[in-house]
């Protein structure tokens, strides 16, 4: 009897040191700047694609392959005239909010720049269709596909330059909320739009995008800035002299999406709108592995605009934490990717499954990758950036073209993984250096 006492006794311990050690970790997550924005931003991406895999396997099982294809095309067309209509302000929002006294100002005159410039490039893109996207000349024929285009493409890029701001704020949780707003809400909307066929795809996306959106400008940024209201103005003392880090950043993030933007234009003019669509999920949930070192590394900006003095500290936590997180993620999408593709349907295990695996392999490298260019925007050194983002491009899709016509949709895989390989090979180096000097 008093034997069986001391070994309830040394299982209590156990367990009493097991939730010691976990109540811990949880303080330090919840506790520190650099872990919690990183968790909020994982969060916001991680539930917004659960949801928007419910929406998709929805849209997969309503709608044929074709429409989905078609509307994946749209949707990656507006992603594409959003990520270019930025200029760089989303990165300069996180860099200077912190340490700016009128952050009124800098919030109304970069959305006003931004959203100015996004209905321009939607203009010019849908004027030249018939050029670069022969195969999306629908929207000029339709009059509601025109409309609603314009006006998605502004919401899409004023919605991504709303989510740094709530970072550069330090405040990573009401990007979650907005997230999931319009990730709720893009479930019961392809449903009932399913008559209108791709239009109906694309409506439901940008209408939940729309309504979170306005949520956050008019409800969730006014509580983190006092006194804020949505006013279009362009504050010239603030934004010039940001400028330079904001164009540079924007040539920087034009020619490190352009790969991820334009596979889908390349797919749907080279192979069949069934294999885009097959790829547009598959991509997608890539994305959502890759967001784990995107996220942190975000922190990470953050965390070094605010204290600088401790920021050599902190790329070493920031390594150490992405690493913890992507390589148990890695193994598990490994193998059991299919199992996923599965919930779109057995076509898509089978189109993607392999190219899925290849893409997860590649988020090792690319954590690598995201820590060098971090550092680099803390050292306002955006020529290295340039020059990383630019080799990434030229080699992923001039090696994509090269074995597009031999391997077919493998080819995408193929590229990113081994320009993402050697181009981490070269920086993990330099990191190692410079963290020893």
């Amino acid at each position: 009897m008093e034997i069986k006492d001391q070994g309830d006794d040394g299982t209590n311990k156990r367990r009493g040191l097991t939730f010691t050690f976990f109540k811990e970790r949880i303080n330090i997550l919840t506790r520190e700047p650099l872990y919690k924005n990183a968790v909020y931003l994982i969060m916001t991406s991680g539930f917004g694609s659960l949801l928007g895999f419910v929406s998709w396997i929805i849209i997969a099982r309503i709608y044929n392959a074709s429409e989905v294809g078609l509307a994946a095309a749209i949707i990656s067309s507006t992603s594409l005239l959003g990520t270019f209509s930025k200029l760089g302000f989303d990165f300069s929002v996180i860099r200077y909010l912190p340490i700016e006294n009128d952050k009124k100002g800098l919030i109304n005159s970069s959305q006003t720049i931004v959203g100015i410039f996004s209905l321009i490039l939607a203009l010019i893109f849908v004027a030249g269709l018939q050029w670069w996207a022969p195969a999306l000349l629908l929207i000029q024929r339709n009059i509601a596909f025109l409309a609603l285009f314009i006006v998605f493409t502004a919401v899409f890029s004023l919605s991504n330059l709303q989510y740094s701001i709530y970072i550069g704020l330090r405040s990573g949780k009401y990007s979650l909320y907005e997230s999931l707003i319009s990730s709720v809400l893009s479930i019961p909307l392809p449903i009932i739009f399913a008559s209108l066929g791709a239009l109906g795809i694309f409506l439901s996306s940008g209408l939940a995008s729309l309504v979170a959106f306005a949520i956050g400008l008019f409800v969730l940024i006014p509580r983190l800035v006092i006194g804020y209201f949505p006013k279009p103005t362009i504050n010239k003392k603030i934004i010039f002299p940001i400028m330079h880090f904001s164009v540079g950043n924007y040539i920087a993030e034009i020619l490190d999406s352009l790969p991820g933007l334009l596979f889908p234009l390349i797919i749907i003019n080279y192979l069949t709108t069934q294999i885009n669509a097959y790829f547009f999920i598959v991509w997608t949930i890539a994305n959502t592995i890759f967001t784990v070192p995107v996220a942190i590394s975000t922190s990470l900006l953050v965390e070094g605009s605010y204290e600088p003095q401790q920021f050599q500290k902190d790329i070493k936590k920031a390594i150490k934490f992405t690493f913890l997180l992507i390589i148990p993620i890695t193994i598990i999408i490994f193998f059991f990717g299919g199992n996923i593709l599965l919930l779109f349907g057995k076509k898509y295990s089978q189109g993607g499954v392999q190219l899925l695996q290849i893409l997860v392999l590649s988020s090792i490298p690319l954590s690598i990758n995201r820590i060098y260019i971090t550092i680099k925007r803390i050292q306002e050194q955006i020529r290295p950036i340039i020059f990383v983002y630019l080799c990434n491009t030229i080699f992923t899709l001039s090696a994509t073209f090269v074995l597009l016509p031999r391997i077919g949709l493998l080819a995408i895989g193929i590229a990113w993984i081994t320009t993402q390989t050697l181009i981490a090979i070269i920086l993990g180096i330099l990191i190692i250096r410079n963290n020893n000097e």
